[in-house]
């Protein structure tokens, strides 16, 4: 039922199977093997542009809303509930209005840090700017 320029945004492990965020970003698709499970997102903000699994059942995800003077992005903790997921704790990022952080990966340095590294995309019209940002993760 996704329209044209429509579909998965996000996608992270989930253990045994994968959690998949359409773009609309009011739900998630829970797949484990041959089987699929739609689980409701709530929450009152922005769209999920992507996602990426920090331990067991804990998820960072990327929160984009556009308004009339840009973009606002943030990071926001995904948290499971009984009957779904909600959103929790979130952090502004420091970038520009003009920044549509659309990527999301994470990585374990070898002193046991997190680097968080998200990319912006300029969609192919300037102003917009393509980025690769890193962030340290605190414990």
């Amino acid at each position: 039922g996704w329209g044209s320029n429509r579909g998965v945004e996000g996608m992270a492990s989930d253990g045994d199977g994968l959690l998949l965020v359409p773009e609309q970003g009011d739900h998630v698709l829970r797949v484990t093997g041959w089987r699929a499970r739609t689980m409701p997102i709530a929450h009152d903000r922005g769209r999920i542009s992507d996602i990426v699994s920090i331990g067991p059942g804990r998820y960072l995800a990327i929160e984009r809303r556009l308004t009339p003077f840009g973009f606002r992005n943030a990071l926001v903790n995904l948290v499971k509930t009984r009957s779904g997921y909600r959103f929790g704790r979130r952090f502004a990022l420091p970038l520009g209005v003009l920044d549509n952080v659309e990527a999301l990966a994470i990585e374990r340095l070898p002193n046991g840090t997190r680097r968080l590294w998200l990319m912006t995309d300029d969609n192919l019209q300037p102003p917009l700017r393509t980025l690769l940002v890193a962030l340290i993760l605190p414990d």
